[in-house]
């Protein structure tokens, strides 16, 4: 009887240590996966301003039909709500290059897709800006 407790005791923990061992491969092998698969990002097409709500940051279905004037330059919203926000409040007209970390006009900006949200769009000072951008987020 105590050779046969003994017995079942030994397969018990046998049992527990491969499946242990077992898991940990796998959860081993998932994250090479994950980590071999990371997408790169490529760069995208410049987007127009009309095509842009430059109060929400977002590219639009159809181009915009709420031109702003402020100050001899035509910024473009999406709605009544966006358009007095860029007509009244003089920090929705300027965005924050990702890369250079500079203050810039929306207007004079490149303005491309953002690659970390849907819709979105980033403004950059000039072309070489955007690109070292996804370059640094690929590395």
């Amino acid at each position: 009887m105590k050779t046969i407790k003994t017995i079942m005791t030994i397969i018990l923990v046998s049992i527990i240590a491969i499946s242990c061992n077992s898991e940990n491969k796998n959860n081993t092998t998932i994250k090479e996966d994950v980590e071999t698969t990371k997408s790169t990002i490529e760069p995208a097409e410049q987007i127009k301003p009309t095509d842009i709500c430059m109060f929400y940051n977002v590219i639009l279905d159809a181009p915009s039909e709420y031109p702003v004037e402020v100050d001899g330059k035509t910024y473009y919203g999406c709605c009544d709500y966006s358009s007095s926000q860029l007509r009244e409040d003089s920090t929705t007209r300027f965005s924050i290059d990702p890369f250079s970390g500079e203050k810039v006009d929306k207007v004079g900006a490149l303005i491309f897709p953002d690659p970390n949200r849907d819709n979105g769009v980033l403004y950059f000072k000039t072309k070489d800006n955007y690109l070292q951008y996804i370059k640094k987020l690929n590395q």
